[in-house]
């Protein structure tokens, strides 16, 4: 960034232009590629980054002529810049140039960002170029008659002078009364001041003086004001007076004083909400500097509340949550809470399949689950398939190696043609250990109303390596699944870190 040239710093709220100065001189007419000026932005604006964005500088110049200049986006840690080169066709006129920003970001031939600010104003002052040179004995002549006038001149505005004094003085001496002495009409007004102004001792020079009471007959007495030479302002009881000036100080740490708002809201926190009266707003912090965490001052509101905390939850860049902190969260959010995942129940028209995969909730949307419990009810078989021996259970789609079930081969029961038959498969990934159970119906037959009964299989087993995240889907392989199945599957959603 050059600190060299006058810099307009861009609002991006309020699309102004703020000029260095009162008035932006941008050269002297007849100028050729002299001055230059800097706009500075801030990075962002909202959602959009405004350094990916090209630069075009839109004036008018004194004489009506209109005109761009299309500049390449610089940046740094904190802002963004470009400089505008005031061009030979700027400064051929003198007047008034009006300018305005835009800043524009193309795909092929499509437009997909476009920013444009207010105008604003600089100027280009008249100059004077000479066509011809005057020779030093052409000077010395001209030097001389200049003189002669002058002395002239000054003679005759002396002689006028005089008269007009010697008229005045005279009329002033007139009105002095009968005496017709200036000295002895000073001498009256004095004693007539006495008469009817009644002044207080001891003056000193700075002190006020103020009318304390008037008589019936017109005279009036004077006193000196209180404190009337140390007028005093202060701020919080402290004065602020220095050599008879009040200058309200900038505010130190920890005492009152002028504060100032930063430039860009966006950094500072606080924006201007209408210049006119003075009004401040907090300015919130933006979806962008949330995703980032790239500001210190701007807060969240209610208005983005949901947005922060689900960022702070969901998109892994803060500091990770400990195992209590995870528990704590989750039991505030209902998250260890049992619910109905998924419900299947075989049509009666439906065709024989071998292979079950539960991956949506009664919603259809995916799931993540730390906790599931899979139930299952086999009404008697009476179709000619082969009961299979062995069936095998699947995790997230896998049912052989180190992240396959560790009742890989036990858990789905045989069934049977005689019995209603089921069994139940549960698994916990919530805690530091992996615990998976099953209970699976053995010769006596489950109800519609509840599963399992006393004499079921029923086994535990717990593992010390925990391989998988959550539970995205479960179900079987090498089974045999028929019309009356049905499969009940609960859960607890979350996901281990």
């Amino acid at each position: 960034m050059n600190t060299n040239i006058p810099t307009i710093t861009v609002d991006p709220e309020l699309r102004e232009l703020i000029l260095p100065s009162e008035k932006l001189v941008l050269g002297i007419n007849g100028d050729v590629e002299v001055n230059a000026v800097q706009f500075q932005l801030p990075l962002t604006y909202r959602e959009l980054e405004l350094k990916k964005l090209t630069p075009r500088i839109n004036y008018v110049n004194p004489n009506g002529d209109t005109n761009y200049y299309e500049s390449t986006m610089e940046s740094d840690e904190s802002n963004c810049y470009f400089i505008w080169p005031i061009t030979p066709d700027i400064t051929a006129y003198t007047g008034h140039v009006r300018f305005s920003l835009t800043l524009y970001q193309t795909e092929g031939d499509n437009i997909l960002h476009k920013f444009n600010t207010r105008s604003a104003v600089g100027r280009v002052y008249i100059g004077f170029e000479a066509e011809t040179q005057v020779t030093p004995e052409q000077q010395q002549t001209l030097l001389g008659k200049l003189e002669t006038q002058i002395k002239a001149d000054l003679n005759d505005h002396t002689e006028k002078l005089k008269n007009q004094l010697t008229e005045k003085g005279k009329e002033i001496l007139d009105g002095f009364g009968e005496s017709g002495s200036a000295v002895e009409e000073l001498k009256n007004i004095k004693q007539d001041l006495n008469t009817k102004l009644t002044a207080p001792p001891t003056p000193e020079p700075g002190k006020i003086l103020k009318i304390k009471s008037v008589n019936e007959d017109g005279t009036f007495v004077c006193e000196w004001a209180d404190g009337g030479s140390n007028l005093d302002v202060r701020i919080n009881g402290e004065s602020i007076v220095q050599d008879g000036v009040a200058e309200i100080p900038i505010a130190p740490a920890r005492k009152p004083g002028l504060v100032s708002i930063d430039a860009y809201a966006v950094q500072g926190g606080i924006h201007r909400a209408n210049e006119k009266i003075g009004l401040i707003r907090i300015y919130s912090a933006e979806e962008t500097s949330i995703d980032r965490r790239n500001t210190a001052y701007c807060p969240i509101v209610p208005a983005n509340l949901d947005y922060a905390v689900k960022a702070a939850m969901c998109d892994g860049k803060g500091a990770a949550w400990t195992a209590d902190e995870q528990v704590a969260a989750r039991e505030r959010m209902g998250m260890n809470d049992w619910e109905l995942i998924a419900e299947i129940t075989m049509p009666e028209d439906a065709e024989e399949a071998n292979a079950l995969t539960i991956d949506t909730d009664i919603n259809g949307k995916s799931f993540r689950l730390i906790k599931a419990r899979l139930c299952a009810l086999f009404p008697k078989y009476t179709g000619e398939s082969t009961i299979p021996n062995y069936s095998f259970m699947s995790i997230n789609g896998v049912s052989t190696g180190p992240n396959a079930p560790l009742y890989y081969t036990s858990a789905w029961n045989k069934l049977s043609k005689n019995n209603r038959t089921g069994m139940i498969y549960e698994i916990d990934i919530s805690g530091p250990q992996r615990i998976e159970k099953r209970e699976r119906s053995v010769n006596s037959g489950w109800a519609d109303t509840y599963y399992g009964v006393a004499t079921d299989n029923i086994g535990v087993i717990i593992s010390d390596n925990i391989n998988i995240q959550s539970i995205t889907s479960i179900g079987g392989t090498s089974m045999l699944i028929y019309p009356g199945c049905k499969f009940m599957l609960y859960g607890v959603r979350g996901e281990r870190n």
